[in-house]
């Protein structure tokens, strides 16, 4: 979007802002932020605005957000991963077992993106390995980065790419 174009928008209060990871500032910082995302609400009144943020991390602060309303995101429950599965049908359906077999891949099939990342990667990791969900979760992404480039869906090379996400991910991890 133009510059200029962008800049109306946000004037003219047609942005939706979605802050996202208000429980990754530093905890002292928490109330600071609060404080910062409710005058924003006075000054734009009903403008739409979305904050995510653990609940945990949420619930110890000392100052609550003065929005409209909440929603409190649960973990996706075996029955919910198997209807997913079962609506996205061909391989998946052989995951819905898996996942219901092995606890270690349960652990990290509770989230939309994990469960997205098992059926794009094309394998899970075994339990048998022994590896912790950490550990899991990081061989999820190599085997889905493996397959983008077996199948040809990025033109970038792949030792580029594998820099660019790990500043990335080093960049998150400092400021996070």
């Amino acid at each position: 979007v133009p510059r200029q174009t962008a800049g109306a928008w946000i004037a003219g209060d047609h942005v939706l802002p979605l802050l996202d990871g208000l429980d990754e500032t530093p905890r002292d910082e928490h109330a600071a932020c609060i404080a910062a995302i409710n005058e924003f609400r006075r000054e734009h009144g009903f403008v739409g605005l979305v904050v995510c943020s653990r609940d945990a991390a949420y619930c110890a602060a000392n100052l609550r957000l003065k929005l409209s309303g909440a929603v409190l995101i649960q973990p996706l429950a075996v029955p919910q991963i198997d209807a997913y599965l079962a609506r996205v049908g061909g391989e998946s359906r052989s995951w819905s077992q898996r996942i219901a077999d092995d606890p270690g891949l349960h652990a990290l099939a509770p989230t939309p993106l994990t469960v997205a990342l098992v059926l794009a990667s094309g394998r899970a990791p075994d339990a048998a390995t022994g590896l912790s969900a950490d550990e899991r979760r990081r061989e999820l992404v190599a085997a889905l980065i493996d397959r983008l480039w077996t199948r040809g869906l990025t033109r970038h090379p792949r030792e580029r790419v594998l820099r660019w996400l790990a500043r990335l991910a080093h960049t998150t991890r400092e400021t996070g």
